[in-house]
């Protein structure tokens, strides 16, 4: 197909990026749309190769990480927007100008923390103050003013850990509404012995892997602020984890002064608050389990943040609407999505390309929308590409707050994030994990069209263990907020290249990420046609 051919001639080319930019619009512009036909089997219209043509240029080195606001961005949209366009379907926001786009605009005010940003701790016997990149890092501020809160009496929360599995919570009889919160890296012991059991163990005890089952949870408790602090032993690589957080800033310019609601983020080292946390009963000595989480009486703490090389942006989602074929139904609306952006260059020069993360999700649902294109269900459907998830789901958050048919019409919204590699205990799995009215349907349907045609190893255990929080912590966690059924494919997040350079398109599972789309295809016309439950 000629899409194919596109993609190729430009991964082939060794040019700098602004010319190969101008040479890749000039050619997208001059492609013509071309509309599916009757003709084609939906379900096996998504192939191997297509994926993996769509992935390989995606994940490009010559995209550069994809990252929010830059080139590489903007040219994976516009291939997204004539990918969309070559499946039939039709723009669905409404621009400046009062014409339809497939561009929704979402603006960022972006900036680099300066290190004379400070993090204050006062207590009776005095002042420490943390200045950004030294003992404190700040890496994610969803604040877009200069003193980020005063909190006095912050709270002390142990590890950070909330598991039914296990029978653990740090967050029993405490509460942490609106608190800015400390949390220690590890896992509790007794007599020198883990508490809890090996897996699990090995789990919290990696700070990095445990990370973001930890910033869920805190987030599902609502803290306004979380403060990670490293064991002494992992604070040896501290200016490691100090210059992999110190990241620019990306915060939505939301209207009427609004916020995101998601906490500030921050990593301290252990030597800044030894003293306070010895106070609280916790030492890193001994006594890993003799402490309990409680409010630190007599302190304050206070974040002010100095900006560098600040500037308002304005990154685009990537929105497309398959209009439904019955009258009614039609008026109902499936959402689809995966995030377009990744983490560009690093510190050290190398390219981000995310191929697992998350091209793979980004070219599922480009041939899914063109599958379901083909004989478009009852229900109408919205595909949508987000930027700025890797800045905290700052595209989804927009999109949701901005949506572009009423919230109530809305029943079911499906992300694919990180399908392409194995996954950690079992190789070939496929997570599908959902939450709201629908999902033990949303189940029934995916068994039985695994059963009878896809045949993969599919497993929904996340469903009721999940300490990861996997369905909490991408694009589906703004519809959940709002209520809204929310479905997820993943392979299992994090892994051993997780935000890594070496995530290339060429190491993938294209074998897997065949199943998991077809299986999503599968499940998604279902729902698309059922007339008899909630959906």
């Amino acid at each position: 197909m000629l899409k194919h051919n596109i993609k190729i001639a430009f991964i082939s080319s060794k040019r700098p990026l602004v010319p190969v930019i101008a040479s890749l619009m000039l050619i997208l512009l001059c492609i013509p749309v071309i509309i599916p036909t009757q003709e084609k089997v939906p379900l096996y219209s998504i192939t191997r190769e297509e994926l993996r043509d769509q992935i390989f240029f995606l994940a490009s080195d010559e995209l550069e990480g994809r990252d929010t606001g830059s080139e590489g961005f903007a040219i994976a949209a516009l291939y997204a927007v004539t990918q969309f366009k070559m499946s039939g379907l039709e723009p669905l926001i409404v621009g400046k100008d009062g014409k339809k786009t497939f561009f929704q605009s979402v603006p960022f005010s972006s900036y680099d923390t300066s290190n004379k940003s400070t993090f204050t701790i006062s207590s009776s016997t005095g002042e420490t103050i943390l200045f950004h990149a030294d003992k404190m890092v700040l890496f994610r501020n969803p604040s877009v003013g200069k003193n980020i809160f005063v909190d006095e009496n912050p709270v002390f929360i142990g590890y950070g850990i909330d598991d039914p599995e296990i029978g653990w919570s740090d967050y029993d009889d405490v509460d942490v509404r609106g608190k800015v919160v400390f949390l220690v890296g590890g896992a509790p012991s007794k007599d020198g012995k883990p508490v809890f059991p090996p897996e699990k163990d090995s789990f919290y005890r990696d700070f990095g892997l445990s990370a973001n089952a930890r910033i869920v949870t805190a987030m599902k408790h609502g803290v306004s602020a979380l403060v990670f602090v490293p064991d002494p032993q992992m604070a040896k690589n501290w200016s490691n984890i100090s210059s992999s957080m110190n990241r620019r800033q990306f915060t939505l310019l939301l209207e009427d002064n609004k916020k995101v609601d998601s906490p500030a983020l921050f990593g301290m080292h252990p030597d800044a608050v030894t003293e306070m946390l010895k106070n609280a009963g916790y030492d890193w000595t001994y006594g890993d389990h003799d402490y309990k989480p409680a409010v630190l009486e007599n302190i304050k703490v206070s974040c002010s943040i100095e900006k560098d090389n600040e500037k308002e942006i304005t990154c685009k989602n990537i929105v497309s609407l398959l209009p439904g074929t019955d009258p009614q139904l039609k008026e109902e609306y499936i959402v689809l999505h995966a995030h377009l952006d990744h983490l560009g260059i690093n510190s050290n020069g190398q390219v981000m390309n995310g191929a697992d993360d998350n091209a793979s999700g980004c070219a599922v649902v480009l041939e899914v929308a063109e599958a379901l294109a083909i004989k478009p269900p009852k229900r109408s459907f919205i595909f949508v590409l987000f930027t700025g998830e890797e800045k905290g789901t700052l595209g989804s958050e927009w999109f949701v707050s901005h949506l572009p048919v009423p919230q109530e019409k809305i029943v079911l919204n499906a992300t694919v994030d990180m399908i392409g590699r194995k996954s950690r205990r079992r190789p070939d799995v496929i997570y599908v994990t959902a939450e709201g009215k629908d999902k033990e349907n949303l189940f029934d349907i995916a068994k039985r069209a695994n059963q009878s045609l896809i045949q993969a190893d599919i497993d929904f255990s996340l469903n009721e263990k999940d300490p990861d929080g996997h369905i909490m912590r991408c694009d589906t966690r703004p519809f959940l907020d709002k209520n809204i059924t929310s479905l997820l494919f993943t392979r299992g997040f994090m892994g051993p290249v997780y935000h890594h350079p070496r995530d290339d398109a060429e190491t993938l599972n294209y074998d897997k990420i065949l199943k998991a789309s077809r299986l999503l295809y599968l499940v998604l016309s279902e729902a698309g046609n059922l007339t008899n439950t909630h959906l």
